[in-house]
């Protein structure tokens, strides 16, 4: 219920931002780092408990700022739903606010302006007690100064070439050292969010940094989540990266005010269409151990590649033999089939003859 009497229809917006912050794997006490917005204006606005925050232009500069960290547009979606939020009239609660304070703060400023026009006395007395002191101080290291400094340029004289060398030395050691710490990390970029590390270096870190806003993000390291949190503004946090991993992945809720930095090079992740938007960028390594692993594979499928030929060369021997073994059944039943039909054809040959007998003994006899 807002102060004119209408009741705000809002469903809608409480739950996207409440998916919106679980979909980031943010907590209400995220949000209320970032926007320093009570958990408790927070939990209603997910709840659509609007009447329970200070008045209508609160709840639509709540809803902005928690949009705006959760990956959402705070303006979009407050046009999506203008006719239902009432139109803020901020300069209401500024004159409340001066015009109920106005008379104490005219008193307390009264106040303190005679307990000053008490203690500026004492105060000036205890200024030129301190003056007095450093000016004597001053003068008696003046003179000290003078008599010592013949000694003193004697002793400057034997320890300048000690000095020299050992500055020289220190320069040395502080140059190997940056030798040793700057980073000849190789990249190549397969895309945007994708990047494979071809050579690491020994600056083994990883950097998260933000600017002007706050940033919600996370790392894992071969899939593990090893640190997640709210990084304030202008705020950074650093990883170790251990030898032998296999890839690096960082979320970060927003990328506008978000800057990455492995081995010591720095790169440009902002999302240039959709700053205030999720994104994620991974690594992978290529390291020894990954070689070797993709070896022992080659050799291993080699291996059952021949075993599986062999395999293949015996069944086809069997498969010879057996064809071999059909074919000679075959040929020792062939003739016992054929007999039956040479005895038939020698029978009907045997009856043809007898009628061709008879036919001739009964021409005979008729002559």
């Amino acid at each position: 219920m807002n102060d004119n009497g209408m009741r705000v229809n809002m469903s809608d917006i409480g739950d996207k931002l409440k998916n919106a912050r679980k979909a980031n794997g943010m907590t209400i006490e995220d949000i209320e780092k970032i926007t320093k917005i009570q958990r408790r204006y927070l939990y209603a606005i997910e709840e659509n408990q609007f009447d329970q925050l200070p008045g209508d232009f609160y709840v639509r500069a709540f809803i902005k700022q928690y949009a705006q960290v959760v990956g959402l547009n705070g303006k979009e979606l407050l046009d999506e739903y203008h006719k239902e939020v009432p139109e803020a009239t901020p300069e209401k609660y500024v004159e409340n606010s001066i015009d109920n304070k106005s008379q104490e703060v005219r008193k307390t400023t009264n106040n303190k302006k005679g307990l000053w026009k008490q203690y500026i006395p004492i105060a000036a007395a205890i200024i030129a007690f301190f003056v007095t002191v450093c000016l004597i101080y001053l003068i008696y290291a003046h003179f000290i100064s003078n008599t010592n400094q013949k000694s003193i340029n004697q002793v400057d004289n034997v320890t300048v070439k000690s000095s020299n060398e050992e500055s020289q030395k220190k320069k040395k050691q502080r140059v190997k050292h940056k030798k040793k710490a700057t980073s000849d990390i190789k990249l190549e970029k397969l895309s945007d969010t994708l990047y494979k590390v071809k050579k690491m270096g020994n600056k083994r870190t990883l950097v998260v940094k933000t600017g002007s806003t706050a940033v919600f993000a996370r790392i894992f390291i071969d899939g593990r989540s090893v640190w997640h949190g709210v990084l304030n503004a202008d705020d950074a946090h650093q990883v170790k990266i251990p030898h032998n991993v296999g890839n690096v992945t960082v979320f970060f809720a927003n990328t506008s005010s978000a800057e990455l930095i492995i081995g010591g090079k720095k790169l440009n992740i902002t999302n240039k269409t959709m700053p205030n938007a999720a994104r994620t960028i991974t690594f992978l390594f290529a390291h020894k151990n990954a070689v070797k692993t993709n070896e022992k594979n080659l050799v291993k499928n080699k291996e059952s590649e021949t075993k599986q030929a062999e395999q293949n060369k015996t069944n086809n021997q069997a498969d010879t033999k057996n064809e071999n073994i059909n074919k000679q059944e075959n040929k020792n039943t062939t003739p016992q089939n054929k007999q039956p039909v040479q005895h038939s054809q020698q029978n009907e040959t045997n009856k043809q003859n007898q009628q061709r007998d008879q036919g001739q003994a009964a021409g005979g006899n008729s002559r």
